[in-house]
Parts: C-alpha cells; sequence; structure tokens
C-alpha cells in the first residue's frame, strides 16, 4: 500500500464498530508454510480490512516453539502481518492503542444490549444521562491460534492482556461432542458475569452465549467445523482524572479453525 493511502486510513481511523479480529490465510497450514494476518472490524465475519498502522498498534506479538517475537509488517501493509514459515501451532495477539467515540442514547443501548451490557443502561438511567449521548473510549485486544499438527505446545500461552480470552483444552486438538471451555481474565484476574458469545463463518446468525461464573469460565458447545469467533466486552466507568469521558470498554476475540 502506498504511504499516503496508508496516513488516508489514519485520518479516517475507524470507531467503534462491531467485533475486530484477526483472521489468518490459513488457520491449519502445512508445517513451512507462510501465514498472513488480517486485521478485521465488522460483523458476522463481514466489514473492513484494516491495513497495519502502527500508531493504532500497542502490541502485535506472536508465540510458538522459539519463543515470543513481534508479527513481521510494514506500515501500510495488508494483510497487517505475517508469519513468515509456521513450524508449530502458534499464538498470535494484537492490541490496539485508544481510541474513542461520541455515541446518541439510542446508538449507545443498541450496542450495550448486543454486548449484554444492559448493567450499563441501568447505570445511566441511576445518574439520570439516559438521553445524553455517550462518551466512550475502547481499546482492542484479539488473539488467533494457528493449529500446526495436534497437541503442540503454546495453545494456552497468556500474553497478559488488558482483556483476554484464553482457552483452557488445546483448540487445535478438538474433538466432536467436546465442549470448549475458555476462561476470560481482566488485568490478569478472572472476571464474573460477562456475556461470552461465540460463532463461525458458516453460520455467523447462529451465536453460543454464556455469561463467565466467578472464575471466568465458560463452556462453549462448539457444534460444527468452520473458523470460530469467540468475544466478550468489559466495561467500566471512566474515572474523576479522565473526564473527556464517561465510559471506558475492553474489547476481546479469540479465532481459530475447528
Amino acid at each position: 500500500m502506498p504511504f499516503w493511502l496508508a496516513c488516508a486510513y489514519l485520518l479516517a481511523r475507524p470507531v467503534l464498530a462491531h467485533d475486530f479480529w484477526i483472521q489468518a490465510s490459513d488457520f491449519r497450514p502445512p508445517p513451512g508454510a507462510r501465514v498472513e494476518l488480517s486485521l478485521r472490524v465488522g460483523q458476522d465475519f463481514g466489514g473492513e480490512v484494516l491495513p497495519r498502522i502502527d500508531e493504532w498498534i500497542v502490541r502485535f506479538d506472536y508465540h510458538d516453539a522459539g519463543g515470543l517475537q513481534p508479527v513481521p509488517g510494514e506500515l501500510g501493509d495488508d494483510p497487517a502481518g505475517y508469519l513468515p514459515a509456521v513450524r508449530t501451532s502458534t499464538l498470535v495477539a494484537y492490541q490496539g492503542e485508544r481510541d474513542g467515540v461520541k455515541l446518541k442514547p439510542a446508538k449507545f443501548h443498541a450496542y450495550l444490549r448486543d454486548e449484554g451490557l444492559e448493567w450499563v443502561i441501568a447505570e445511566r438511567e441511576r445518574r439520570g444521562e439516559a438521553d445524553w449521548p455517550a462518551r466512550e473510549w475502547y481499546t482492542r485486544h484479539a488473539k488467533a491460534l494457528i493449529c500446526v499438527g495436534e497437541g503442540a505446545p503454546g495453545w494456552d500461552f497468556r500474553f497478559g492482556l488488558p482483556l483476554e480470552l484464553e482457552p483452557e483444552r488445546d483448540p487445535c486438538a478438538w474433538r466432536p461432542g467436546q465442549s470448549l471451555p475458555m476462561r476470560l481474565l481482566f488485568r490478569g484476574r478472572p472476571i464474573e458475569g460477562v456475556l461470552v458469545t461465540a460463532y463461525r463463518d458458516t453460520d455467523p446468525q447462529h451465536k453460543i452465549r454464556q455469561r463467565t461464573d466467578a472464575e471466568g469460565r465458560v463452556s462453549l458447545p462448539l457444534d460444527g467445523p468452520g473458523v470460530w469467533l469467540i468475544k466478550a466486552v468489559h466495561m467500566v466507568r471512566a474515572g474523576d482524572d479522565d473526564p473527556e469521558w464517561d465510559w471506558g470498554s475492553y474489547w476481546a476475540s479469540f479465532t481459530f479453525e475447528r
């Protein structure tokens, strides 16, 4: 991508919109293959592909048998990064810089209901803010698992993202009839009551939804083959030291192919 076009993307930085995930060119490649990594924002596996803009990135790393390394790529690249030659199962993580958006009340409340954040609507009503526009900052935290063979170590590596979804069984070795146990951590600690949603590319309208228990756990009955996207959103009230904003949200996703 030409530098001027990358700059145009930067000036038109995307606002909060639906889901954010890492899409691999192949989630189950043969050993030694190059795997391209796209950053996508949208809904039901449709939407925009974002180029690599360093100003938007806090970290973009991968972990395999060789340890933790940055994902290669250049400014404006689309796909935004790549794995040069996968040899073992590889876990990729992306964390974006904080950004913000101002939303009208109806639009804000509709998205809160979609993401299981009804308590925020109740809190806005309690504060007398239900008819006010919402000022929200947000950050995105995406992971993707590239499966090379079965039983390889590293699928459970913890990157330490502010909001992080992590499997508790190797998704690369999934068997029919098994549920996939997942855990949601906020700043390294389990978080209760957050809605976790899973859906796959071949049937995105069918969504599996569960709320995390006291240990941050859900057990997802992933009932078909395809690329699965698992996501969660956690929201907090903005602090008094952050007067520009009313709310802050953390978005997490995890993609892999069953």
